[in-house]
């Protein structure tokens, strides 16, 4: 029982924290006028949503997917080389002085920690490429929701993630997906991977 009202106290505290941090005063017949404003003053938007459903992230993604499968793909090529190496200099072995099979054994594994770097290289350029081109799709979007804020009186635009509940219509995703559509299409090109 001392458990339950302790499990009902820290509900309260943490519904009395949220409207605090809302800017909602507790005060009776108050809370449902600062919160009807609130709402007009604070939007809400999902970023993971903008990007899926916005023609400029699907590019993104479908770019990136292709050029993954292209590097997979590379990469299994030459693991199948440096294998059928492998092999070969293993079945030579036999039919070769040690000092000879020393410097090929070790010009194999030079060469095989290079070609593993450079796919490494590679891995990690696309990665940041991918990075820098979604921080380009939300810095470019940065303008029309400043349109959004000034359209719809609001203050603030908060990340969809950060918020415990709000109304429905403070989220403002959907009209900024058509607007990037609109305005962007599938965003620039992006220069092909090195």
């Amino acid at each position: 029982m001392a458990r339950g009202a302790a499990q009902r106290r820290a509900a309260r505290r943490g519904w009395i924290l949220a409207a605090m941090l809302a800017g909602v005063s507790l005060a009776p017949g108050a809370a449902g006028a600062q919160a009807a404003t609130a709402s007009q003053q604070v939007l809400t938007l999902d970023w993971e949503r903008l990007f899926d459903e916005s023609h400029w992230g699907k590019r993104i993604r479908e770019d990136l997917a292709r050029e993954s499968q292209a590097l997979s793909q590379e990469n299994d090529r030459i693991a199948d080389e440096l294998v059928a190496e492998e092999k070969s200099l293993t079945e030579r072995r036999a039919t070769m002085n040690a000092e000879d099979f020393r410097g090929e054994a070790a010009a194999f594994d030079a060469r095989a920690t290079e070609i593993r770097n450079t796919q490494k290289a590679k891995a990690q350029a696309l990665t940041q490429k991918f990075e820098d081109e979604r921080e380009a799709l939300f810095r470019a979007i940065a303008p029309l929701l400043d349109d959004i804020l000034q359209q719809r009186g609001a203050a603030v635009v908060m990340d969809r993630r950060a918020i415990i509940r709000g109304r429905a219509d403070a989220d403002v995703t959907g009209a900024l997906v058509t607007l990037v559509n609109d305005r962007f299409g599938e965003g620039p090109q992006p220069a092909a991977t090195p």
